[in-house]
């Protein structure tokens, strides 16, 4: 009898400037966790304004990283969602080992990347999805103290539209 191949989706989510990620079961389509950057900032004092920042998206997907390692996942499908902002950045990210020591919470242990064997993610698919937004894009509208200024450079410097 042939042994049944387990698989996981790691889902992606691009959603404008954020990033959602999200590991699930392909049979059962559980989700086992979900990574957002909004979960990591209360080490961050709670600041809003760094939700959105690359540099907390890449402290996301190097908390990724560990997590994957720690479960030793098989086969995993990696699947893209929306516009990928800086995918390329995060991808090298989350295959680049890790330079610090860290602790295994199952066995004890300390798992080291650089001076040991590797621990190799195992990708078998990258499949992406809505890679384009075809429908209507809002435009950003402007306040109103810019309209107001905009309004009095246009008839200072008589511009005609």
């Amino acid at each position: 009898m042939k042994p049944i191949e387990i698989t996981h989706n790691l889902y992606m989510r691009f959603n404008q400037h954020r990033l959602i990620v999200a590991l699930a079961d392909n049979k059962t389509r559980r989700t086992h966790f979900f990574l957002s950057t909004g979960l990591l900032l209360k080490y961050f004092q709670g600041r809003k304004a760094i939700k959105k920042n690359k540099a907390m998206k890449l402290l996301m997907i190097r908390f990724l990283r560990k997590i994957l390692i720690l479960l030793r996942l098989r086969n995993i499908v990696l699947m893209v969602r929306g516009v990928p902002l800086y995918l390329e950045l995060l991808l090298s990210m989350l295959f680049k080992p890790l330079s610090h020591l860290f602790i295994d919470p199952f066995t004890g242990e300390l798992i080291d990347e650089i001076q040991k064997t590797k621990n190799y993610l195992n990708f078998s698919t990258v499949i992406f999805t809505r890679p384009k937004p075809f429908g209507y894009q809002k435009t950003k509208k402007r306040g109103r103290v810019k309209r107001k200024i905009r309004r009095k450079l246009v008839k200072v410097n008589s511009v005609i539209d």
